[in-house]
């Protein structure tokens, strides 16, 4: 027969185990849902929502104050979504109606709107948001078909040259933003596109 001091010398031993295991296992648990909630979060639009629109669901809605706000911090901006496309003015868009020259500019490119808008982009012209964000994004949602042709062809009046510095005696159409504020130049410009 086993002595009553050997079997509780055993048992607590063997509860040490158990609840390591326990511990460990519950800490494995935890962090699953932690990285299942944060997954979730991030696939319901990154953090940010609209009101009374769909965020990203291809609701469409026209640029509008407080249209996206941050679920983190509760702050709003302006926005529009076209097929589909978010754009969002985190930094405002005050001011940017000061911009005729983007204005004009905007009108100009929607009356060409039924012929191909040839891309010209100046050698110093090196912002790859400012392209991607008219280029990819905003051309194709407002129906603006573009071709991209090399820097040194020939200009008319169907060619949007991107450029830092005003080109004088140029038939080009030109966007012009200087350096360093190519990207919040592309906000005013497509600011000026979809309102």
């Amino acid at each position: 027969m086993v002595s009553e001091k050997r079997l509780k010398g055993h048992g607590g031993k063997h509860q040490d185990e158990v609840s390591k295991a326990a511990k460990y296992g519950g800490m494995f648990l935890l962090a699953i849902m932690i990285l299942s909630i944060v997954g979730f979060a991030l696939a319901q639009g990154g953090g940010y929502s609209s009101e009374g629109h769909g965020s990203g669901d291809g609701q469409n809605f026209p640029l509008t104050e407080s249209a996206f706000q941050d679920g983190y911090s509760g702050e709003t901006y302006w926005g529009a979504v076209i097929q589909g496309e978010r754009f969002i003015f985190m930094d405002g868009i005050e001011g940017f109606d000061d911009f005729t020259n983007l204005a004009n500019l905007a009108n100009t490119i929607k009356s060409k709107s039924e012929q191909i808008l040839l891309i010209k982009i100046d050698s110093n012209f090196t912002n790859s948001d400012a392209l991607y964000l008219l280029e990819e994004k905003l051309f194709p949602v407002t129906g603006i078909q573009t071709t991209r042709v090399a820097h040194d062809s020939e200009c008319n009046e169907n060619t949007l040259l991107f450029t830092n510095e005003m080109i004088e005696d140029s038939s080009c159409l030109q966007f012009i933003a200087p350096q360093g504020e190519e990207a919040y130049f592309a906000d005013i410009f497509v600011y000026h596109m979809i309102k």
